[in-house]
């Protein structure tokens, strides 16, 4: 059996872990609010659709008109199921689509990242206008009259 002074002991034991543990939730919390979420660039080029997206998007209308009233869940369902139906020759379509779509975004976005890299530089080296400027007419590419 315990004594009063063991389980005052015991008592001070689990207060002290009752207050680590109020101080680590507080600090976790801190932590996922200081985690927010970068706002996207509304210049930056957008995503290509994925081939099933694009499958969707065409046949979307004509599912809610062969099904009056359905919900977008159900829609969304039979699209899904008319999906894995479709023969791979079809299926192939929708890729060769994306994969050339993925291809100009590709470009698009290393365009986009040159053309942000140089703002960034611009904007650090208030300079570097006047440099490029002097380096055009020494050059030649810019002549003066």
């Amino acid at each position: 059996m315990l004594s009063q002074e063991d389980l005052l002991q015991i008592g001070n034991h689990f207060t002290k872990l009752g207050e680590i543990f109020t101080n680590a939730a507080k600090q976790q919390s801190e932590v996922v609010e200081s985690t927010k979420k970068v706002p996207k660039d509304p210049n930056a080029p957008k995503r290509p659709l994925s081939s099933y997206i694009m499958f969707c998007n065409d046949n979307r209308d004509k599912v809610r008109n062969q099904h009056p009233g359905i919900s977008s869940q159900d829609i969304s369902k039979i699209l899904g199921e008319m999906w894995n139906s479709i023969n791979e020759v079809e299926k192939k379509r929708y890729e060769l689509i994306f994969q050339r779509q993925k291809q100009r975004y590709q470009e698009e976005i290393r365009e986009y990242e040159q053309l942000k890299n140089l703002q960034q530089r611009t904007a650090i080296d208030p300079m570097h206008e006047t440099f490029e400027l002097a380096n055009s007419f020494a050059s030649g590419i810019v002549k003066f009259d």
